[in-house]
């Protein structure tokens, strides 16, 4: 299969116009945004200089030498390495579901092999689902546990009637999507509190999973706080 990775920025929602410039000028072929908000606290912003703000999460579908070009150009051209300015990061994909969706999503139907490599990943993308209006209270779970910020998205369950009740989870209704990016170390730490917190506070209906992340921009890990 192509080699094919989910580009993913998060960045601050008046960059959208420069942003959709960037992914046109280097011919990514189609992408989403979806609004969102950072969580950072007072005392991480105040330390910073920098003002809460409204962002936006931008997803493209990119092959090697996208990935390669994007690593490359989008420090500069976008300056995502000042703090305050968003992040970026590289999740492998290892399915696409026919022709058709190769061509939309990357403007080619080209079949190049994926060499077969064993990585080891030191960064995770880790999600957790909740009932709205639940993240603040599971990102005091997920800080504690050594995570610095996360990212929250407003999303809604599209279940059938009949499936809306998964082990007293009622899942058909708005969510917080909460977006934590972490290290190796730090990612079981974080999600055993929140699976912890999910079962001493079932009203929360906490649902938790993480991603593989191969590559990172705009990322400050080693300060305890991310966009």
């Amino acid at each position: 299969m192509k080699e094919l990775n989910l580009l993913m920025i998060i960045a601050r929602e008046k960059d959208h116009a420069a942003y959709k410039k960037y992914f046109s000028r280097n011919k990514l072929a189609a992408y989403a945004t979806v609004p969102c908000h950072g969580t950072a606290q007072n005392k991480t912003l105040d330390l910073l200089g920098i003002e809460q703000t409204e962002k936006i999460m931008l997803t493209a579908v990119v092959g090697k030498q996208q990935t390669r070009d994007v690593l490359a150009t989008l420090p500069d051209q976008m300056e995502i390495d000042i703090p305050g300015r968003g992040i970026g990061l590289v999740i492998p994909l290892n399915s696409m579901g026919g022709a058709h969706s190769m061509q939309v999503l990357t403007g080619s139907t080209e079949a190049e092999e994926r060499e077969v490599v064993k990585m080891e990943f030191n960064t995770h993308l880790i999600v957790a689902i909740l009932n709205k209006g639940c993240s603040d209270v599971a990102m005091e779970a997920a800080r504690a546990a050594g995570a610095g910020g996360g990212t929250v998205i407003r999303a809604k369950g599209t279940y059938g009637k009949g499936d809306e009740h998964f082990f007293g989870v009622t899942l058909a209704e708005e969510k917080d999507t909460v977006l934590i990016v972490t290290t190796e170390e730090q990612r079981r730490p974080i999600m055993q509190a929140l699976i912890n917190q999910g079962k001493e506070k079932p009203e929360l209906g906490t649902v938790t999973f993480s991603l593989p992340v191969s590559d990172t921009m705009g990322l400050r890990l080693d300060r305890r706080f991310n966009s």
